[in-house]
């Protein structure tokens, strides 16, 4: 896949879960909104709509973006250790909570890996042109599929010159949400293909979970 088509592709995947988000968001005021199932919905349908800023843009600063998904981690913790599972963002697990924890979590990887990026608008000089350390530094940033998003760029680009010590865990990401996405669609789809009965989980609920963490597996790979 070319660049643009990787980045229409993963921005209709987050576009779709960040709707389904925010759908259940609107449903859930009409009703009798629980605060721990409404704001759970809402933080997902942010962290869908913060992707596809990442993917075109740079728009927010990077310290904002670590801020509010360090927050929403840390809701999911507390969700995990005092109020059980969240309502309405399921996963096929008993401990989803921790599962919706790690995915703000990685959001937050996602922005410190974006700090290390050298930031090209800034270096340059007064004169209007770059020092020759400037210029190596910015040497090899170019690579097919997707980018990491660098100030004064257009989207996610520059991902080969990120440090060496960032791939490891973007791997492990990777990984991680690769059999996220394999297990809630399995889980969702069970009832469908082996005639068992619903869970109380919503069918739905549980494959806009596995789009999420598949494109977010790929964008992990990518940045590995």
């Amino acid at each position: 896949m070319t660049d643009q088509v990787a980045r229409w592709i993963l921005s209709a995947a987050f576009a779709v879960a960040a709707g389904y988000y925010i759908a259940r968001v609107a449903g859930q005021w009409r009703t009798r909104p629980r605060l721990g199932s409404t704001l759970g919905a809402g933080l997902h349908a942010l962290m869908g709509i913060a992707m596809i800023a990442m993917l075109w843009s740079a728009a927010v600063p990077i310290m904002l973006y670590v801020t509010v998904f360090t927050g929403a981690m840390l809701w999911f913790v507390a969700e995990a250790l005092f109020a059980g599972p969240a309502a309405g963002v399921p996963v096929a697990s008993g401990h989803d909570a921790w599962y919706h924890a790690m995915m703000m979590g990685s959001m937050v990887w996602m922005g410190v890996v974006m700090s290390t990026m050298p930031p090209p608008a800034s270096a340059i000089s007064d004169s209007g042109q770059m020092s020759s350390d400037e210029m190596t530094s910015m040497a090899g940033m170019s690579m097919s599929g997707m980018t990491m998003p660098v100030p004064g760029s257009g989207g996610m680009d520059a991902m080969s010159g990120l440090p060496i010590w960032t791939k490891p865990p973007c791997v492990l990401l990777a990984i991680v949400f690769c059999a996220a996405a394999i297990r809630l669609v399995a889980h969702g789809l069970r009832p469908v293909f082996f005639r068992r009965a619903g869970t109380g989980t919503s069918m739905t609920a549980v494959v806009i979970g596995g789009l999420m963490a598949a494109a977010m597996a790929v964008t992990f790979a990518e940045m590995a």
